[in-house]
């Protein structure tokens, strides 16, 4: 809270004309406490799929069905491609992390390089020829108002 109400603070001043008192650490330190919350809940939402998955094959393994697909061969079957999509679905979760990971360790090391050279700062001043761009443009297909 403390970082934003400086945040805060140090934009008043740059609107009346001030210089900018904020350093990089000030500045990157929610983006990098965001960056590690959603880290975290995309690492935990997979565990939460695969744990599912898990339970779903470990249910398709009990005795009991067993005994049912023997007496019911369509419930085989249905048994059967439970099982592969249930795999599939683990599969695709793996996948999905290390997607996420990848994409996430890419952001990180942006928003390293984004501090180091000072981008940062310049664009919560504004004075990244970025921020001017976009300020007297409209996006894509938008008509300036």
């Amino acid at each position: 809270m403390k970082s934003i109400n400086r945040i805060d603070k140090s934009l008043a001043d740059l609107a009346k004309g001030e210089k900018l008192k904020i350093g990089p650490i000030d500045a990157d330190a929610p983006l990098r406490g965001s960056l590690t919350r959603l880290k975290t809940k995309l690492g935990s939402g997979a565990e939460r799929r695969k744990v599912e998955v898990d339970r779903t094959l470990e249910a398709l393994k009990s005795p009991a069905l067993k005994v049912a697909m023997k007496e019911h061969p369509e419930l085989g079957a249905r048994v059967e491609a439970i099982t592969a999509a249930a795999k599939k679905r683990a599969k695709e979760i793996d996948e999905e992390q290390a997607e996420q990971t990848e994409v996430l360790g890419r952001l990180a090391k942006d928003l390293d390089g984004f501090i180091e050279t000072g981008a940062l700062v310049e664009a919560i001043k504004g004075d990244s020829p970025r921020s001017k761009k976009e300020t007297t443009a409209p996006p894509a297909g938008r008509k300036k108002k």
